[in-house]
This record gives C-alpha cells, structure tokens and sequence, in this order.
C-alpha cells in the first residue's frame, strides 16, 4: 500500500485547522475563564486574608480590651472596697466622736445631778442643823446668853482692822441698839459708854427690842450694821 502524499497533506492541513479552531474557539475561552477564575479565586484569597488578618485583629483588640476592662473592673472593686474602708473609718471615727460626747454629756450630767444633789444634801443638812440649832437655842435664849453676846460683840467691835474702824467713826445719824431682851437702863448706859468710847463719838441713841433676834444685839450706826444675835448668824445657814 502506497502512501498517499496528497490525503497526508490534507490530513494535515485538517489537523492545523483543527488546532487553530480549538486554539480560537475552545482553548483561549477556557484559558480566560481559567484566568478569571484564578484571579477570582486570588481576590477571595486575598480577601478572606484581609478578613483573617482583620478577625485575628479584632481578636486580639478583643482580648486587649477584655483585659483592660478586667484591669479596670479590679481597679475598680479596689478602689471601692478603699472607699467603703475610708467610710466605714470615717463613720467609726464619727460614731466615736459621738459615743465620746454623749459620753462627756453622760458624765457632765451625772457631776451636775450629784454636784445638786450635793448641794440640795447640804442645803438639807444646813436647814436640819439650822432648825435644831434654832430650836436648842430658842429654848437656851435667855437675858444671860444675850449679855454674853453684847459683850461678844463689843469685843468684836474693838478687835475691827483700822479702815473699818475708821468708816464706823465717820458714820452720821442716829445709833439703834436692837436686842431680843429689854434691856434694864443701867445694861443700855454700859453699851452707849463703851461704843461712844471705842468709836470717839456721840449721837443719837435709840433701844428697841426684838424678840425674833432670839438673843444677842443688833447695832446700827448710821448705814452700818453690827450684828451679834442668834437670828443673824441662824440666817448664814439658810
């Protein structure tokens, strides 16, 4: 069998066509869509990179913040657990303040009530004694005791310091010698001699008698008065 040189030519002319058709119509579409595809598939890489990158970013912002907010939340328990110290110090420190004065209150309170009641004992006491000091007196008071008590005074009347002495000397106005007794005339001439005497001085003299004296003297000289009777110094206690 001889080879045909013309149906070879054909062949391959046919074939060459054949090629150039594929090359046109089938390879280079499916080479574009190839290429479109694979820069699709290389956007999308890139692109779920970006979001990769940007996810592990967000992770990690994430994180940060996670941790800022527990740094902030400890900070926080921290400072108000300090807070609730400090106040819990300050109201101590307030309650104690407060339990002290009440305290100092308490105690000026109790002083007062006992220092009253002291006093009121006292005043008690004074007036029990008082009373039986008057009562013993009244019934010892006699014109004895009473003349015991002008010549008491008349001692005390020239035992009196310089400037005291010096005021009665000076004084103006009548003199009343007030006695809880009568006094006889022969007792009254006694008591004018030896005042006029002590003092250098005269004047009018007037004697009363006064019952409520108990016993003892009353002596007035002008402003001034000397007293040395059992109701005078009974009164100190009252």
């Amino acid at each position: 069998m001889g080879l045909n040189w013309s149906t070879f030519l054909l062949e391959i002319i046919n074939f060459l066509i054949l090629l150039w058709i594929l090359q046109r119509f089938l390879y280079r579409p499916i080479q574009d869509i190839i290429m479109r595809r694979r820069a699709t598939i290389q956007t999308s890489l890139a692109q779920a990179r970006a979001e990769h990158a940007q996810a592990e970013l967000l992770q990690r912002e994430y994180a940060d913040r996670q941790a800022n907010w527990q740094r902030e939340r400890e900070q926080a328990r921290t400072q108000l657990a300090e807070e609730i110290a400090a106040e819990r110090k300050r109201q101590l420190a307030s309650l104690r303040t407060e339990l002290d004065t009440e305290r100092q209150k308490a105690v000026t309170i109790a002083v007062r009530e006992a220092e009253a009641t002291r006093r009121q004992q006292e005043q008690s006491a004074r007036e029990l004694a008082s009373a039986f000091a008057s009562r013993l007196l009244t019934r010892l008071a006699s014109p004895e005791l009473e003349r015991s008590l002008i010549a008491m005074a008349l001692q005390d009347l020239a035992k009196l310091d310089s400037g005291c002495h010096a005021r009665l000397c000076e004084a103006t106005g009548p003199i009343e010698a007030i006695t809880a007794f009568a006094l006889p005339v022969s007792e009254q001439a006694a008591l004018r001699r030896t005042v006029e005497s002590e003092l250098g001085t005269k004047g009018e003299w007037r004697f009363t008698q006064q019952p409520e004296l108990v016993a003892g003297l009353r002596l007035r000289i002008g402003a001034w008065v000397l007293q040395a009777n059992l109701h005078d110094e009974l009164a100190f206690f009252h």
